[in-house]
């Protein structure tokens, strides 16, 4: 429905049974009200009918596995009232926190610009701009957990780890687990068996899950959970479980495998 996957819920539903998933959230990108973003998200007449349809096939396969319909969203202060009432009457089960663009004047905008690529001063402010939202994201209390929050080291590699840091400080305080993406590791990582090798040789640090950021994240009382990012069918099968599971033994870090919903 985001513009940028393939493949249908039930699909989605079928392939997560073959591999033994016994419980499966969806969490489609945030619709908003009235705003639309083609390619990124659904349209915004498109919420009654995700929710709906994933309720249906709930039913349907409630025997082999369990389903929750939530949401991945960024969080913006505009909309407190609607992700309330996504929480309480659309339907919607559980939102996370994925931060992927900033909302300025009823536009979404991404973080970075081209003029920071060579203006260090610039692009430390742009990264703080992204950090700022996201622990706005942990404070606001709508999110069970932080997607991603090294997903901007691909932009900003790791220069800039004093600032994410503050991300982790953050999360420590508020008890929400760090999660450690699965569909990073098929866009950053070879597939491949002990140890993972990355793509790019032995520069890990535009690579996300990023091994700088969860060797830190390990200094602290943080929860992390591996989540999948599924973006079409046949990624439930690729083996990204076992890079995720490497990154969690290698840096000791306190795994997860379940939310409360």
């Amino acid at each position: 429905r985001c513009g940028h996957a393939y493949g249908k819920e039930e699909e989605m539903i079928q392939e997560a049974i073959k591999n033994g998933i016994k419980v499966l959230g969806f969490s489609e990108h945030c619709i908003f009200p009235n705003l639309n973003q083609v390619g990124i998200r659904p349209n915004s007449d498109e919420l009654d009918d995700y929710v709906k349809t994933i309720n249906e096939l709930k039913i349907k396969y409630k025997d082999q596995i369990k389903i929750y319909v939530g949401m991945e969203a960024e969080y913006y202060d505009e909309y407190k009232n609607w992700y309330e009432t996504l929480l309480t009457k659309k339907g919607i089960e559980y939102l996370i926190l994925g931060q992927h663009f900033d909302f300025q004047d009823g536009y979404f905008k991404y973080f970075f610009s081209k003029q920071s690529q060579n203006d260090e001063d610039l692009r430390r402010k742009e990264v703080k701009k992204y950090v700022d939202s996201v622990i706005k994201g942990i404070h606001s209390g709508f999110f069970k957990i932080i997607c991603h929050p090294d997903f901007f080291f691909v932009e900003a590699g790791t220069k800039y780890l004093d600032e994410y840091e503050r991300i982790i400080i953050e999360a420590e305080k508020y008890h929400l687990p760090i999660e450690i993406n699965m569909g990073g590791i098929r866009k950053c990582f070879k597939i491949s068996n002990n140890p993972p090798i990355f793509k790019i040789g032995e520069n890990i640090d535009n690579v996300y899950p990023n091994p700088k950021f969860f060797e830190l994240v390990s200094k602290y009382n943080v929860d992390v959970i591996i989540g999948g990012d599924y973006h079409c069918p046949n990624e439930i099968s690729y083996n990204t479980d076992e890079i995720a599971y490497f990154i969690v033994k290698k840096y000791h870090l306190h795994l997860i495998d379940k939310i409360d919903i």
